[in-house]
């Protein structure tokens, strides 16, 4: 294949992935068609050093956002990062939030995967007495169990979403990948603010 084919089979798979990811409009379309086609590799762009994030989500990304995140403190620290395209940077305040917020809960001045299996865990207790915090009655060995794994996954959140955008540079996050992280530490500081906290003897 000659060169000039190659080259307008690349500018059309970009215009494409484009198009599918961020649902541009006719004039934005346009406007990428003339950037792309000004490329004398399109295929090979290197990310440039100044390059940390993605480009800003399309809308439908911010209304998913919208649609998926919803506790009030969260959406305060990372709406207008994610808005922005500053993915790694809400995943990793969305992740410090649910800290606070277990912090706050638990009464337990601790942080990361430590703060959390104190918090959810028997480990750190006497025998026969309860977790901390609670996210269930803990009637049976089912919910015994849920309450076991909601503590590794928040521990877990610490150890792998968190930590590595607050302790590595230029961590950076695809688009997706970020608004489903930010989803899910949604739903933990949801499943925590519910949680019940046991009384010290």
């Amino acid at each position: 294949m000659s060169t000039k084919p190659q080259r307008l089979l690349g500018l059309a798979r970009k215009l494409q992935g484009e198009v599918r990811s961020h649902m541009l409009s006719p004039a934005t379309l346009q406007d990428s068609l003339a950037k792309v086609a000004s490329d004398p590799s399109p295929q090979t762009r290197p990310i440039a050093a100044t390059e940390t994030e993605s480009d800003a989500p399309g809308e439908h990304l911010v209304s998913a956002y919208d649609e998926l995140v919803r506790d009030p403190e969260l959406r305060q620290c990372t709406r207008r990062l994610f808005a922005g395209g500053h993915y790694g940077k809400a995943v990793e305040e969305a992740f410090i939030c649910l800290d606070c917020v277990v912090q706050e809960a638990s009464g337990i001045e601790d942080s990361g995967k430590s703060l959390m299996f104190a918090a959810f865990h028997w480990k750190q207790t006497t025998a026969g007495a309860k977790p901390p915090l609670r996210v269930n009655p803990l009637r049976d060995s089912t919910d015994k169990v849920e309450q076991e794994g909601f503590g590794h996954i928040a521990a877990g959140c610490m150890m792998a979403c968190r930590n590595p955008r607050a302790h590595r540079h230029g961590v950076v996050d695809d688009c997706c990948d970020a608004l489903t992280m930010v989803a899910w530490a949604d739903l933990m500081v949801r499943r925590v603010r519910a949680a019940k906290r046991t009384r010290r003897r």
